[in-house]
């Protein structure tokens, strides 16, 4: 009995600690974003006419000056002079290879899914819908689902978790 009141109640403790570290990644997100926009005036954008920014290997790529495919530095971002960071230098843990390409993870090693608002608007109209002149950032959460659908357009469902 004490081995399964010891064994759920460690289960406890990690679901809880991977939300904590979800919750902290999404503020250190959300303070690089912020400072790279102060830098640039204007978040992450690959320059494609639409009217977001939802790739997370290239908002990674901006955000901490690696190379997405070699996770070298890139001096094509870095030797901007508007550049002042890296913005974020994920831990190697925070990180994983998703078709060739670094992204962002979550504490259950799932890409946050993330959409930047851009200057330009054009494209498919759908800025974020949760916080519209900025950006939403959220995590699938446990399950590994993204129960908030491909724009979160009635804000986090299930078990996901987010800035909004």
């Amino acid at each position: 009995i004490l081995t399964s009141i010891l064994t759920v109640g460690a289960s406890s403790f990690r679901e809880r600690a991977r939300k904590t570290k979800t919750a902290a990644q999404i503020a250190q997100l959300e303070t690089a974003l912020e400072t790279y926009r102060g830098d640039f005036l204007k978040y992450p954008s690959d320059g494609t006419p639409v009217a977001y920014e939802d790739s997370n290997a290239y908002i990674l790529e901006q955000l901490s000056g690696r190379n997405k495919t070699t996770g070298a530095y890139d001096a094509a971002i870095t030797g901007d002079s508007r550049w002042n960071g890296p913005y974020l230098d994920p831990k190697n843990e925070d990180f994983r290879v998703v078709s060739g390409e670094r992204v962002f993870v979550d504490a259950w090693k799932s890409a946050f899914n993330l959409r930047l608002a851009n200057d330009q608007t054009t494209g498919d109209g759908n800025p974020p819908y949760n916080r519209a002149l900025t950006f939403d950032i959220w995590s699938n959460g446990p399950n590994k689902t993204n129960d908030s659908g491909t724009h979160a357009q009635g804000g986090l469902g299930g078990d996901d978790n987010g800035n909004f």
